[in-house]
């Protein structure tokens, strides 16, 4: 299916095994994160439009990843976030890794000096590359 998913509601004395549908489209249960990378979902829909620069970090673990620069890693980005810098920030599932958002940095040389002082590249725990990222 292509497309924007189908999303039913089932009405009273229907069973489940035939659905009718009564609406059609995308159905948010639940309200966006806000609080996990201090930016609405609004901002990030738009960044172009406001022309707000945003800079991706990828940031790659090495085989030799110690895990003792984490915690202090983390009170970096919290810094950041503070500072109304960070836009959002995560890890990936399998561990590998993770990558966090800049934004309202002045350019690109602006961004990979904030990127140096990152515990995870002060102690060389990870590979980490900047990229000036264009939304749409």
């Amino acid at each position: 299916m292509r497309g924007k998913p189908r999303i039913y509601e089932m009405q009273a004395g229907v069973t489940p095994s035939t659905p009718t549908p009564t609406r059609v489209g995308w159905k948010r249960k639940h309200r966006p994160n806000v609080s996990r990378g201090s930016a609405t979902s609004t901002l990030a829909l738009h960044a172009t439009e406001n022309e707000v620069k945003l800079y991706l970090v990828m940031a790659m673990r090495k085989p030799a990843f110690d895990t003792s620069v984490i915690a202090p890693h983390k009170a970096f980005l919290d810094d950041l976030r503070e500072r109304g810098l960070l836009h959002l920030t995560g890890g990936f599932a399998d561990g590998s890794g993770g990558a966090y958002v800049l934004r309202d940095v002045a350019d690109m040389d602006a961004a990979r000096a904030i990127v140096a002082t990152d515990p995870l590249a002060v102690h060389g725990c990870s590979d980490l590359a900047v990229h000036e990222w264009n939304t749409r």
